[in-house]
């Protein structure tokens, strides 16, 4: 079929190629030039724009349904000839099961519509199962550039400006075969979006993210979220990004909630050689989030704040992050260079690069590492006389060792700065390990390989070392899982000195989910065979789709191995979908006495209901849940407390303050628990105007009440005048839960009251 120079307006669908039975058809179509507008009114108008809601506009440009790509002459577009335009429509292309390359198209002005409902379309690209190859190609004033579900595709050397979203790839898939390409995204350029590349559950499909430039990103540059304990892997290196709010389309998010890359519940990722500035001023922004993840490697990535803001940017956060490493990266101009938030055990810190203005180069909140290793780290930020410069602790001295060469960092020799007795002089001379940013030092490292130090760690976690009085229910649960995961993949429950200690928890939540854990590694590893034939049946197709012959017999064998795919492709499926009836099932037992062990519950099961279903399409009852969990204390409420966060960052701008969530901490937290009952509140539910009491301790003078919500925003603050003075919300305030927080003169944290709005 020819579509050179072709027009289509206002139809239902522009053009739809299908095969109506399982065996797939061979599609040939050469079609550059075409322009297709659906804006409406549609003609004649369609049936189903009695439950569809186009806006309204087309639904499709192009469809296609089970086609094949035989000899590359299924293209939509063609490099080198008049650009094919795509605009006012629901989805610009979309295919089902279908291998199709994109090429030299624009698509613009896709803004959805809706479907009994809920919000959905808007794409300029859309597929479910087979293959796509998207190359240069351009995508303008889309709710979503392109959105793929289970397929294996290549974006490349594409523009994607002034969008929502740049894509969205969930559940993709890939073949072992080295000669056929993982799921990559590379060389693109994506200017002024709210959302970059969004990788939902990709399990074991190792998407590649490589050498792309983002560029005035409001929100998540490049996101991974992926199921916890699951066999899932990725790798993200050499991108440049610059986070900075206000440019998306047709809501921009505003300054401060943006983060470079953010792993979520990952397994096997590495974030590597990308270089990651903050944007000019005015933005509280995160280069790096590693928040429940396993076997993370993070290493020479260039993190900085490139303007003149002094709020609180950091360079990289991990939480409850477990056997993971964090090498040679450089930390410049940032508030806090390393963030560690919650037990995070088995994870090392090494030869990293502190600079310029930080008030912190790290911050350790309720945190049990292993061994951070400060061999060959350059200290050469100035500190001042409110923040300890190097380091600022919350957690037990126990739970940590520093080493510092005093060779090579001389301030810190005699120590004086830790009063606490953190580090630690090394007697071997000075030998200052070099880090090359543009090396190739970084990769996905093995799965579950035990590392030097960690039994010592385990024992901590047996002898209930790593406990912190003030959330010592949550830390040493989440300690524990990580301990008998630790112990499970690496089939060491039968071996002395952890057998008692795995056989005294099996039965427990922790060793239930240590367990699955390990069933879903013996899965992963029983079918490597079978993805290797898959794999090299996916090559035969590859090959045969990019040659030329194109003869009958051609196309019979492209079928054969079509259909040898098929059958070993749903014996997978079958296998894993039998590996996640066995999740819910366990998941269904966790108990629900204790807030973090129900609150990876709830998480669990909508997660996994999530597999069937757009995640961006939340019920109002699971918003409901993820608020609730979202708003909890992150050390006291689990590593749910940042799947829950994820989910809802990627439904619009929310933020969350763990000082007022948690409470006032002191550097040795479990010594201090937090102060919350100095002040009162009367009465207390009210109508919103309450009196504030100050204890008597505390001056009013130059004091200052917040009103916040439960996600820690900031809703009304007011200068005291007296110790017993009027709140008045001027019936602004919806019915619910808030937080006070009352600061003395000096800024200190007098106490924290919910507050019940009726």
């Amino acid at each position: 079929m020819n579509l050179f120079d072709s027009k289509f307006n206002r139809n239902f669908r522009s053009l739809l190629a299908f095969s109506p039975t399982t065996a797939n058809i061979s599609f040939r179509l050469y079609s550059a030039g075409a322009v297709v507008d659906g804006a409406g009114p549609l003609k004649p108008p369609h049936s189903q724009q009695a439950f569809y809601d186009y806006g309204p506009k087309a639904e499709s440009g192009f469809r296609f349904i089970r086609c094949n790509n035989v000899g590359g002459n299924l293209k939509v577009g063609e490099i080198g000839d008049p650009q094919c335009i795509f605009r006012n429509c629901d989805y610009g292309v979309s295919a089902f099961g279908s291998n199709i390359l994109v090429e030299n198209c624009r698509f613009e002005e896709m803004t959805g519509g809706s479907f009994f409902g809920f919000p959905f379309g808007g794409f300029g690209i859309y597929g479910e199962y087979g293959y796509y190859r998207i190359q240069q190609c351009e995508f303008f004033h889309c709710n979503l550039g392109i959105s793929l579900y289970k397929m294996n595709f290549l974006v490349d050397d594409n523009d994607f400006l002034t969008l929502n979203q740049a894509l969205y790839a969930r559940q993709s898939t890939y073949y072992v075969n080295p000669a056929v390409a993982l799921p990559t995204v590379t060389n693109n350029t994506v200017d002024g979006v709210n959302y970059g590349f969004i990788f939902f559950q990709n399990d074991d499909s190792n998407p590649q993210v490589n050498n792309n430039d983002l560029f005035r990103i409001g929100k998540d540059a490049i996101s991974v979220t992926d199921f916890p304990g699951l066999p899932n892997r990725s790798y993200i290196h050499t991108n440049t990004i610059t986070l900075d709010g206000g440019f998306g389309w047709p809501n921009p998010v505003s300054d401060g909630s943006g983060v470079g890359v953010r792993l979520t519940s990952t397994r096997n990722a590495a974030v590597c050689r990308n270089t990651i500035s903050h944007g000019p001023d005015n933005q509280e922004n995160i280069c790096i989030v590693a928040d429940g993840s396993t076997l993370a490697t993070i290493a020479n990535n260039t993190l900085s704040q490139g303007g003149s803001y002094v709020g609180s940017h950091i360079g990289i956060r991990y939480g409850m992050t477990d056997n993971s490493t964090l090498d040679c990266n450089s930390f410049t101009n940032n508030t806090f260079g390393l963030q560690v938030n919650g037990t995070s055990t088995l994870t090392k810190v090494s030869k990293n690069t502190f600079v310029s203005g930080l008030q912190q180069g790290m911050q350790y909140n309720m945190a049990a590492t292993q061994v951070q290793t400060h061999t060959g780290n350059r200290w050469t930020y100035s500190t001042n006389a409110s923040f300890p410069g190097a380091v600022n602790n919350g957690s037990n001295p126990g739970a940590n060792a520093f080493f510092v060469d005093c060779a090579e960092n001389a301030a810190f020799c005699p120590f004086v700065i830790s009063a606490l007795g953190w580090f630690v002089p090394q007697s071997t001379p000075a030998t200052t390990p070099l880090c090359n940013p543009g090396g190739n030092i970084c990769s996905v490292p093995p799965p579950f390989a035990p590392g030097e130090g960690d039994e010592a760690m385990v024992g901590k976690i047996i002898n209930n070392e790593l406990l912190f009085s003030e959330y010592a229910a949550a830390s040493s649960w989440l300690a524990s899982r990580q301990a008998l995961s630790w112990l499970a993949v690496n089939g060491l429950t039968n071996g002395a000195p952890y057998n008692a200690y795995w056989t005294q928890n099996a039965n427990t939540s922790q060793g239930k989910l240590a367990q699955l854990e390990a069933g879903a590694i013996a899965w992963k590893t029983a079918h490597a065979s079978q993805e290797q034939q898959m794999g090299a049946l996916w090559a035969d197709m590859l090959a045969l789709m990019e040659g030329t012959d194109q003869s009958q017999a051609a196309q019979d064998l492209f079928e054969s191995k079509r259909q040898q795919l098929e059958t070993l492709r749903n014996t997978r499926d079958a296998d894993y979908n039998q590996l996640l009836s066995n999740w819910a099932t366990v998941n269904a037992t966790l108990p629900e006495t204790e807030a973090h062990v129900f609150n990876q519950k709830r998480l669990n099961a909508l997660l996994l209901d999530m597999r069937s279903r757009n995640p961006m399409t939340l019920t109002a009852a699971e918003q409901t849940m993820l608020q609730e969990v979202a708003s909890q204390c992150l050390f006291s409420g689990g590593p749910a407390v940042l799947q829950a966060r994820q989910l809802l960052s990627l439904q619009g701008e929310f933020t969350w303050d763990d000082d007022v969530l948690c409470g006032e901490r002191g550097q040795d937290v479990s010594a201090k628990p937090p102060v919350l009952s100095a002040v009162q509140v009367l009465p207390n539910p009210n109508g919103g105007s309450f009196q504030i009491l100050l204890p008597a301790s505390v001056p009013a003078e130059g004091a200052q009440a917040f009103l916040y919500d439960m996600t820690g925003r900031l809703l009304r603050q007011q200068n005291l005048r007296s110790a017993n003075e009027r709140f008045d919300t001027e019936g602004k305030m919806p019915p619910g839960i808030y937080l006070l927080e009352v600061r003395d003169a000096a800024g200190t944290r007098v106490g924290v009251v919910k507050v019940n709005i009726q």
